[in-house]
């Protein structure tokens, strides 16, 4: 196309990954890289235990069970229900943190998780939304290790027991 004002010559760049860039893609198509998101080196090693769900809150229990003091980042991923409308990621990034711990020490953290978190634009009213269902919760150390998991409700939707979400919504 050519700008009649300057005579230039414009491109227009189309993108149809949606939601699907990066670890997102490689999760949804089952790929492992050689470091996923995420991912730290340490020279310690730590252990995430005792998840629990307040609300939107999410806290669990770090403990360091290496023989240095490091630095722990858990992650929260969020697994958003997911259609052929509205397809979402397997997981995606909603919070972290960091925390100093010394050998053997234990910390609890507190991650509240914001409202948007649980949403998606939707492009018909141009407002954002959210899909009922059940939000999976996965908590780790990058999105390659969420040995943690347990679901949040949304929109009326009663979650029993955690099931096994699909790993490749539909493209």
């Amino acid at each position: 196309m050519l700008d009649p004002s300057t005579s230039q010559t414009l491109y227009t760049e189309t993108f149809k990954e949606g939601v699907f860039v990066g670890y997102r893609w490689f999760d949804a198509h089952h790929l492992a890289p050689a470091y996923p998101f995420g991912f730290g080196l340490s020279y310690t090693t730590f252990k995430f235990s005792h998840l629990r769900l307040r609300g939107q809150a999410v806290s669990l229990t770090v403990r360091n069970t290496g023989r240095r003091t490091g630095y722990a980042v858990p992650e929260i991923y969020l697994g958003l229900p997911s259609t052929a409308a509205v397809p979402e990621p397997p997981e995606q990034l909603a919070g972290f943190d960091k925390i100093l711990l010394a050998p053997g020490r234990s910390h609890t953290v507190k991650i509240a998780l914001p409202e948007r978190s649980f949403e998606y634009w939707n492009t018909d009213s141009q407002h954002w939304s959210t899909l009922p269902g059940c939000v999976a919760v996965m908590v780790g150390s990058s999105s390659g290790d969420l040995p943690l998991r347990a679901q949040i409700a949304q929109g009326g939707a009663h979650c029993d027991a955690l099931r096994r979400r699909r790993r490749s919504p539909d493209l």
